[in-house]
């Protein structure tokens, strides 16, 4: 799928749900499940693992207040971010039970649950986080063990968000692979494996406990988390010496809704909704970005800086493990047949392969590199 076709089905989609809010604010039937005029709000809770100041805390609020204007008022969501509503490891089960009709999914927290959604941490294979972001809502849209996997769960799946590139960060800065030997770094998923073929340890702690962790000297540094991400936490005042080591992505992001609940929803709501949600995809990269430039000025100012690992380095990296079969494997774990997991695989990196530099994404720590000589 081009970037192109990505875009058209946004324009298509906004003329299909205006003609149908202009049938219910005049008070047609609609048809089958459509509303009518005057009916009552429904309200969602929106539980989310992310930062209200990073770029996707933002992202979420412009994503319910254009439901909200998009439904002409019928459609209100709640927004719960910070963990405020539900723990980041507990979102998926908090959905799933109705503590939340909505929910924002970090893979990395449930490799039983979403292995094939894990593929988007498998190292080396991309920076470019609108590729992966694309990719994995096309693969939702014409994979069937991929919509299964949350379908078996009870969840449709609204939109999925760009995530940036691996970022780490440390007290010094890190030139060379050989700097990672012997440190401690806050790591999940298959970065983790990464870091350990590089002499360092990886530890896992919550996305809450990094800053105390840096602080108290329970690790080194951190790696596995986006450059937004990291500096959004404050990261950067115990580890100022940020490095992007060409892993790649590490995790992906998916909003998602319990299946229950968007059944019960009449049609034009579905499409207002499915509508809001394309454009968001369609904007989120901006709005990345934007954000990223504000956090590359506030890394600077305060004393950080973003170095590039050579590219050498991260090529002999890449070569110290066989990635895909960790990855294959695991999914295996998690009870994908190996079949369907390599497939899976190979149909992933496709795509991706084909979306790369496409779209408008540029990486945020890369540009902050530049800027920090």
């Amino acid at each position: 799928m081009s970037v192109r076709r990505f875009n058209g089905l946004v324009r298509a989609g906004a003329g299909i749900t205006a003609m149908t809010l202009l049938l219910t604010s005049c008070g047609g039937d609609g048809g089958d499940g459509a509303g009518g005029a005057g009916e009552e709000t429904l309200s969602f809770r929106y539980a989310s693992p992310a930062t209200s100041t990073s770029s996707l805390g933002e992202g979420a609020e412009w994503w319910a207040e254009r439901l909200n204007e998009q439904s002409e008022g019928r459609i209100d969501v709640e927004l719960f971010q910070d963990s405020s509503l539900i723990a980041a490891t507990d979102t998926l089960a908090g959905v799933q039970e109705g503590r939340a009709e909505i929910g924002y999914l970090a893979s990395l927290f449930y490799p039983e649950q979403l292995p094939l959604t894990n593929v988007a941490g498998l190292p080396f294979v991309s920076d470019d986080a609108e590729a992966v972001q694309r990719a994995l809502y096309e693969l939702y849209q014409s994979n069937e063990a991929f919509r299964a996997e949350y379908e078996d769960l009870g969840l449709r799946v609204l939109f999925f968000l760009p995530v940036g590139a691996t970022v780490a960060g440390f007290e010094e800065p890190i030139d060379s692979l050989e700097d990672f030997d012997g440190l401690t770094v806050r790591a999940a998923g298959l970065a983790a494996n990464a870091f350990a073929e590089v002499g360092a340890n990886p530890v896992f702690l919550q996305t809450a406990e990094i800053f105390e962790g840096l602080q108290r000297g329970v690790v080194d540094g951190f790696g596995g988390l986006a450059f937004d991400l990291a500096i959004s936490l404050g990261l950067h005042e115990a580890a100022p010496a940020f490095v992007h080591p060409g892993l790649g992505s590490y995790a992906s992001a998916v909003v998602v809704m319990r299946l229950e609940d968007w059944n019960e929803l009449p049609d034009d709501l579905q499409a207002v909704i499915d509508d809001v949600s394309q454009e968001y995809m369609s904007q989120s990269v901006e709005m990345v970005m934007e954000f990223d430039d504000r956090l590359c000025d506030r890394l600077i100012s305060e004393g950080g800086s973003v170095t590039i690992l050579p590219e050498s380095e991260t090529e002999a990296w890449s070569e110290l493990g066989d990635w895909d079969s960790l990855w294959v494997q695991a999914a295996v774990d998690a009870g994908v047949p190996e079949e369907t997991a390599a497939s899976f695989l190979e149909e992933y990196r496709s795509i991706v392969q084909e979306l790369e530099g496409q779209g408008a994404y540029e990486d945020g720590a890369v540009r902050c590199a530049e800027r920090s000589e």
